[in-house]
């Protein structure tokens, strides 16, 4: 896997790393730390089917954004968002940076990794709560379907510029 280019100095995004490498279990304990109890399926989620791309700074894990194929919030769920939108894209979720890091370069961070995610493998799924709903949608993510109470937001087609 190759680190993408960037102007981050130290820091870098390593795209697609599989819950089968190291680096990804450093990332799922950021995650785990910040979002145990604030995320109902997070501790219940079957890594082995998430991926990552990964935010690292002189080789350490500082942060990353979640992959899924499939949204972890439930299945009745991506049976209704595939019948109205069709197949394709991933949902992502638990973008974080450790604590060290917040705030520094971390929309410019999530910019990047978006578009990444977005040109490799095409639309990009997000389940939004209230409180999360204006943070996706400064990212560009538009208020898509209401699917069993969850708020579906979606970036399709388009360069991430916030």
């Amino acid at each position: 896997m190759q680190e993408t280019p960037n102007e981050f100095g130290d820091i870098s995004v390593i795209p697609d790393v599989s819950s089968g490498d190291s680096r990804f279990a450093e990332y799922w304990n950021i995650v785990l730390s910040e979002f145990r109890g604030k995320i109902p399926w997070v501790e219940e989620v079957d890594i082995s089917q998430v991926s990552a791309h990964l935010v690292v700074e002189n080789q350490k894990v500082i942060g990353g954004l979640a992959l899924f194929k499939q949204s972890p919030e439930s299945k009745p769920l991506i049976e209704d968002k595939e019948a109205k939108f069709g197949k394709g894209g991933l949902y992502v979720s638990c973008f974080v940076m450790d604590k060290e890091h917040k705030g520094k370069i971390t929309q410019t961070i999530f910019n990047t990794t978006l578009n990444s995610i977005l040109h490799a493998h095409g639309p990009i799924w997000f389940v939004a709560d209230s409180k999360m709903a204006p943070y996706y949608e400064r990212f560009g993510a538009k208020h898509t379907a209401t699917i069993n109470n969850l708020e579906i937001y979606s970036i399709r087609d388009k360069e991430i510029t916030s």
